[in-house]
């Protein structure tokens, strides 16, 4: 459950770092940038984008525009739903998982991964990273 919640993660920051960072030289940059990028922040952001919380104030209009975005719902979704698994699993002694249940998760991990690589270069994806970079640095993009 971790591994398949901590592909995604890392993977969202790697296309929003190389996005902030486009230069092929800035791999020591981007690797400080990353270190930035938090877990509640990011899960806020992608709870937003995939239509289970409310539309904040000052980023609203954003958000909405991603919400017709239906690869970066997904992908944020996931995001959201592994976040809660692996946490789960990690603190929750009592909960169950079975194999195909977590088959299941890695397939949507995998997923997740491939719609956030396919919208690299995209006005979705610069705005997506903005509400990352600014909920990551101010805990408040609404």
């Amino acid at each position: 459950m971790s591994a398949a919640y901590y592909a995604v993660f890392h993977h969202m920051i790697a296309v929003a770092t190389e996005h902030l960072l486009p230069s092929t030289g800035a791999t020591t940059e981007r690797l400080l940038l990353s270190r930035n990028f938090q877990h509640g922040a990011m899960l806020r952001v992608c709870e937003r984008v995939g239509g289970t919380s409310t539309l904040p104030k000052a980023t609203g209009w954003a958000v909405s525009n991603l919400r017709n975005n239906p690869d970066l719902v997904d992908a944020t979704g996931t995001f959201a739903d592994l976040q809660q698994a692996r946490h789960q699993a990690d603190y929750d002694h009592l909960a169950s998982f079975t194999k195909p249940g977590v088959l299941a998760l890695i397939d949507l991990a995998k997923d997740a991964i491939r719609k956030l690589t396919n919208l690299q270069g995209s006005p979705d994806l610069a705005l997506f990273v903005t509400l990352l970079t600014l909920e990551t640095q101010t805990g408040r993009a609404s």
